[in-house]
This record gives C-alpha cells, sequence and structure tokens, in this order.
C-alpha cells in the first residue's frame, strides 16, 4: 500500500488537498528520535506543520502533458504525441533530467492517484 508520506519529498511545491482546503507542500519534516515525520505546509503566508492522515497531492497524469511541455523537455519532444510514443516504446524509462522536470510540473510519475493519495488535477 503506498503512503503520502513515502513520496511527498518528490512534490516539494505541488498542492495538497487537506479536505477542508488548499495548502503548498514546502518540505517534509523527519523526527529521527521519535521516528516521525510531518508535512510542512503554507498556508497564504504561514508555515506550520501538519500530518500526512487526509491528505492527497493534487497532481496531473502523465496522459496530459500537452505539446509545449513535451517540447520544453530536456530531450525536446515535438508534441505530447512524440513523448508518448517515446515513453511507450521504452516502457516508461526516463532521463533523470526528465523525471525531475516532470515531478516539477506536478505530474504523477509513482502512479498515486491510481493509488487514492493523489488527486486528479484535470478532474476537480
Amino acid at each position: 500500500m503506498k503512503n503520502l508520506k513515502d513520496y511527498a519529498h518528490f512534490y516539494i511545491g505541488q498542492d495538497i488537498d487537506t479536505g477542508t482546503g488548499r495548502v503548498t507542500l514546502v518540505g517534509v519534516h523527519i523526527d529521527k528520535i521519535n521516528e516521525t515525520s510531518r508535512m510542512v505546509v503554507l498556508n497564504g503566508n504561514v508555515t506550520h506543520t501538519m500530518d500526512f492522515d487526509n491528505c492527497n497531492l493534487i497532481l496531473r497524469p502523465l496522459e496530459s502533458i500537452t505539446d509545449e511541455e513535451a517540447h520544453g523537455l530536456p530531450n525536446q519532444y515535438i508534441s505530447a504525441k512524440d513523448f508518448h510514443i517515446w515513453y511507450n516504446h521504452y516502457n516508461g524509462h526516463l532521463k533523470p533530467a526528465e523525471v525531475l522536470a516532470l515531478l516539477n510540473m506536478g505530474f504523477d510519475l509513482f502512479g498515486l492517484i491510481e493509488a487514492g493519495i493523489a488527486l486528479n488535477k484535470t478532474k476537480i
């Protein structure tokens, strides 16, 4: 079973749905002494920590990449269709720079939407 706490650090800067509103993930605080971790979030101009419980990342499925976004990736694909052809041909293997770019753009690279710990941004 996937847990948000195991993936949150990949999505610093993305929005989180708390169930009562949205906040921006700005970090993950790990307390090694107590073996706990919490999200560091920005709500307006206030930063605070909160538990991972009942929160969902707000991400986009990779299928929603636009031509402009695909062209802006390190390989500079001509279109989103070309990106998907290449991605499917190589069984989803991406170069490290592409992974970083796609994570920064808020794409779900780990199946978190399907796992129920992220919301599909294109449907909300």
